[in-house]
């Protein structure tokens, strides 16, 4: 994730920092990379430091959104599911899913919700890139994966399973940008103790909306099961959402900085 620190006046990391004697006098050059974004500024000891400086990778209902951007590649062009080309073959879609979570802490309470899915759909495989949770002949737990290995599974997939964590992590876009749908669990009361945290990923869900995101109450098997069914009975072009194209990014970044 690129959040373009190089080609911005001052930044701060953390929150709770105190600026060094240097920096004061210059408090209106300074921003916050706040990944989740907060109303409040908690503890920072910087003068007549708002809300809007504090820069969210996915923007939030009080500060302003920087984001990043996707590097175009063969797997999120719209040509991958016919190009010929034999150093960029076409990617063929398989009859399987990905859950989302590398850590056997993500899976906790989930695995009947798995179970259910799979009973349900009898010809369905699953991959994960954690080492095994949980032992079931068509869950593939794959370990670590590399950058490419990673988006190359998500191309090949239908659909990326949210288990609720880990909270608006980049993975959901990356599925998203090479065709693969992202089903996102609503949660049955809202995380970080704000509304606007109420599913896994609350900016797909409302800025890209039912073609490419699926949104299902994280409790409720059949719902999660009518969202899969639909994944595989889709078919996505790849696609690099508007603001994540590196032009739309730059214009932020202008305009942020200007």
């Amino acid at each position: 994730m690129d959040m373009g620190t190089e080609r911005c006046p001052a930044f701060i990391l953390s929150i709770g920092w105190v600026p060094k004697a240097i920096l004061r006098g210059h408090e209106k050059k300074i921003f916050i990379l706040d990944f989740f974004g907060s109303p409040t500024l908690k503890g920072s000891g910087i003068p007549g430091m708002t809300p809007d400086r504090f820069l969210t990778a996915y923007g939030s209902p009080w500060n302003t959104f920087l984001g990043y951007f996707i590097e175009e590649s063969p797997l999120n062009s719209p040509r991958n599911t016919s190009q010929t080309s034999p150093s960029s073959p076409p990617i063929t879609k398989k009859n399987q899913g990905v859950i989302w979570g590398k850590d056997s802490k993500h899976f906790e309470g989930r695995t009947n919700q798995l179970n259910a899915l799979l009973a349900a759909e009898p010809h369905l495989q699953l991959f994960s890139t954690a080492n095994t949770v949980f032992q079931h002949s068509r869950i593939h737990w794959l370990g670590h994966q590399t950058t490419q290995q990673w988006m190359q599974l998500l191309a090949e997939s239908k659909f990326l399973i949210g288990l609720g964590n880990p909270l608006l992590g980049p993975s959901a876009i990356d599925a998203i940008s090479v065709g693969c749908m992202f089903l996102n669990p609503i949660y049955s009361s809202p995380l970080r103790s704000h509304e606007w945290f109420n599913s896994q990923h609350p900016y797909a869900a409302s800025h890209i909306g039912l073609s490419y995101v699926c949104s299902f109450h994280q409790e409720v098997h059949s719902e999660l099961i009518e969202c899969v069914h639909r994944a595989l009975n889709t078919e996505l072009i790849p696609m690099i959402h508007e603001d994540f194209k590196w032009v739309r990014y730059l214009q932020r970044v202008a305009t942020i900085f200007s």
